[in-house]
């Protein structure tokens, strides 16, 4: 399977999209840093980044779930740590404990170099960073933006992992139907290019689009996102999803962290798992 490089910004305000950085950095610049918070969109590549990046700098990828529950390990002692999907435990409630089970795991290990990735929906901002500076290595937490997929991205993915012989032509079909936002996350850019394969031919209309994308986003194949979402009620129908992503507003900003995806989940793919 073929990855990209993936880009990010440096925030300095999430909930006004306000950037630090005005162009995006390959993420293997950061790794100087002693600690970062990576937020993205569901399908983004979050976890998909974070396993390229603890393989490439000999860190240990593993999941909070996993980490403020697991008795500790003297072989993690040392390493950059990458905690992997924050969200899915905070979705399930108590999200302020789990930040302190967090913070105590790491002070326990001795404060070593850590990188978090949660959902920007499920973020809490200046409450979580503030408990999470306390047990960085050097004070300091750094807030990283995802970047969507750029369109060489697309075409590359397109024509490595799906076979496509003319990716331009398939991301023109894409702007075509006014879908263009969908491809460039690993996620529904998947979704989209296995169901033209399988049906050889473009949903009929950009409704027909959305709504193949939200019957795969509504599926909840992250089935810990689907348990905790059904013990706490919170279910949506499949058109409620679809008006909300057609009065979702456009925005020019980078990029729009929209609830009403945010909140669905679908991380497999067949070409790869993209979270």
């Amino acid at each position: 399977m073929a990855l990209v490089p993936r880009l990010a910004h440096k925030v300095v305000d999430q909930q006004q999209r306000i950037l630090e950085t005005p162009e995006a950095e390959d993420l293997k610049t950061f790794r100087s840093l002693a600690a970062w918070v990576l937020l993205g969109e569901p399908g983004a590549g979050k976890s998909t980044a974070f396993e390229q990046e603890a393989q490439a700098t000999g860190g240990q990828w593993l999941r909070i779930a996993e980490f403020i529950n697991a008795n500790l390990d003297a072989d993690r002692q040392g390493k950059t740590l990458f905690l992997d999907g924050l969200d899915e435990v905070q979705s399930s409630g108590g999200a302020d404990s789990t930040i302190v089970k967090i913070s105590e795991q790491l002070k326990l290990l001795g404060k070593p170099p850590f990188r978090i990735a949660c959902r920007a929906a499920d973020w809490y901002g200046s409450t979580d960073r503030d408990e999470l500076k306390s047990v960085s290595p050097d004070s300091q937490l750094t807030v990283l933006l995802l970047e969507p997929l750029s369109e060489e991205d697309i075409l590359t993915l397109l024509r490595e992992n799906h076979g496509v012989e003319n990716p331009q032509a398939f991301v023109e079909q894409a702007k075509k139907y006014s879908v263009a936002d969908l491809i460039n996350n690993p996620q529904t850019l998947d979704l989209l290019a296995n169901a033209v394969k399988l049906g050889k031919q473009w949903p009929g209309s950009r409704d027909e689009t959305y709504r193949l994308a939200c019957e795969k986003l509504a599926a909840e194949a992250n089935k810990r996102h689907c348990d905790n979402k059904r013990k706490r009620g919170q279910t949506q129908t499949l058109e409620q999803l679809l008006a909300e992503k057609r009065s979702t507003p456009r925005k020019n900003c980078k990029p729009a962290l929209k609830r009403n995806l945010t909140r669905r989940s679908g991380s497999a793919s067949s070409s790869g798992c993209w979270m």
